[in-house]
């Protein structure tokens, strides 16, 4: 069963956070089924984003999909959260 996701409120302020520093920025929002909300590329580093709202929590189908990729998923909750850990990963 496909299920649709949904942008969370806080995903504009940060793509356009992301997008200001010079971020490529792909949303998957729109996916669902449990796909992380973006991929990010900047400073040729990749980074999957779940975005959640302030207190907002991960779904069963996120928890899985997050947990099949054997890769790291970042949870963000603001757009400061996202610059912190693009620049801490990126660090030359």
């Amino acid at each position: 069963m496909h299920k649709h996701g949904k942008k969370d409120a806080t995903q504009d302020g940060i793509v356009a956070a992301l997008r200001e520093i010079g971020a490529h920025v792909q949303s998957l929002a729109s996916v669902g089924n449990g796909v992380p909300d973006l991929l990010v590329s900047y400073r040729g580093a990749w980074f999957v984003f779940e975005v959640k709202s302030p207190g907002g929590k991960l779904t069963e189908c996120e928890k899985k999909w997050h947990d099949a990729a054997r890769a790291s998923v970042f949870i963000v909750y603001s757009a400061d959260d996202a610059l912190k850990i693009v620049m801490r990963e990126t660090r030359v």
